[in-house]
């Protein structure tokens, strides 16, 4: 059965010519390295199709190697390199490195085979921008990753937690783990630490380890609950762009709208009066939970030898804090990276291909 759809796919492909790739590589359950390879192409009416061509092992995760891999793959599959388009990767070395990788060395056989960033692994770059820019984000991150270890990894920590949610009378929600590599995955997981925060803290009070003790004094703040409510919002909406992104039949231009159309709602949060909302839940939350609200950060005074006199050394109050350090700082940073990030020279170029292809 799977021959005779592969036979047909290459048949589509055959007929149209060209056609663009897309490769990835992961690390398997054995703990060895897979190589996928997709196929998209266009019959006549320039609709768009992908064929998925199937898995193959490798040893090296060199440039090479993975060229090399390509080359006989695409021989044995009876597609000509030389009709190659476009092709498309994640940002690894070994693939778009500029002078070894994949990306180059195909580029040299196949002249019109440009290449493309995969635009959901530029979406989870931009997220990592944000932990990497923003301490107080990677520090929940941390927080809510120690969670997951700390409950899930145990069936006696999952089966408190579990009853907890039953006695409440709520559907039983398991913590997920936040992935490395696909962060706007992280979604599912803030999610439930969200929506099941008493029910968590709750469960972190019955179980007797030291780590307990450590989460609970760091979940039981402010501080981890407004981050909660501002990152479940951001990752809610790139995660509702990334799956979007993902789909097989959207256009470039389709693509870079939907973009667009998330930037502009990250900017629309950018005012005081979206703050305060958020603001309001968070100090909501803590007063349900019985959480002291955020207190006013002691005011340091500059010494007089040190020009600073009666003159304090900051007017920030503990909600201009939050406003300016976490909220905007956020917010500035992802929308900064997302624009940036997708505003690579080739892809208006494609744009423009795309135009002249499909004017009537």
């Amino acid at each position: 059965m799977s021959k005779q759809v592969l036979d047909r796919i290459l048949r589509e492909i055959q007929q149209g010519k060209y056609f663009s790739i897309m490769i990835d590589e992961t690390t398997d359950i054995s703990k060895l390295e897979q190589v996928s390879l997709v196929v998209r192409y266009t019959n006549d009416q320039f609709k768009v199709h992908e064929g998925f061509m199937g898995f193959a092992r490798t040893t090296e995760m060199t440039g090479e190697a993975l060229f090399n891999l390509l080359l006989e793959w695409l021989k044995k599959l009876n597609l000509d390199v030389k009709n190659i388009v476009a092709q498309s990767y994640d940002g690894a070395s070994p693939m778009q490195g500029e002078y070894k990788g994949v990306a180059a060395r195909l580029k040299q056989i196949a002249p019109c085979g440009i290449y493309i960033h995969c635009n959901g692994h530029i979406l989870n770059l931009c997220l990592v921008d944000v932990s990497t820019r923003v301490s107080s984000i990677r520090n929940n991150f941390g927080i809510v990753s120690s969670l997951y270890n700390l409950i899930e990894n145990s069936a006696k920590r999952h089966a408190i937690f579990e009853e907890i949610q039953e006695e409440a009378g709520l559907q039983s929600l398991t913590i997920k783990q936040m992935s490395d590599t696909r962060w706007t995955c992280r979604w599912d997981c803030l999610k439930v630490v969200l929506i099941r925060y008493p029910q968590i803290i709750s469960t972190l009070q019955l179980i007797e380890a030291p780590e307990s003790h450590l989460l609970l004094h760091s979940m039981e703040s402010f501080d981890f609950v407004f981050h909660l409510f501002i990152m479940s919002e951001i990752y809610l909406l790139t995660n509702i762009l990334s799956k979007y992104l993902q789909s097989s039949q959207i256009s470039i231009s389709q693509a870079l709208k939907q973009v667009k159309m998330t930037v502009d709602t990250l900017k629309s949060l950018r005012n005081e009066t979206e703050f305060e909302r958020f603001y309001s839940k968070a100090l909501q939350m803590c007063e349900e939970n019985e959480i002291d609200p955020p207190k006013v950060q002691r005011k340091k005074k500059v010494p007089a030898r040190l020009g600073g006199g009666d003159k304090d050394s900051t007017d920030l109050n503990i909600k201009d804090h939050y406003r300016i350090n976490t909220y905007y700082a956020v917010l500035d940073t992802i929308i900064t990276s997302i624009e940036n990030r997708f505003d690579e020279n080739m892809i208006h170029d494609i744009l423009l291909m795309e135009k002249l292809f499909l004017t009537k």
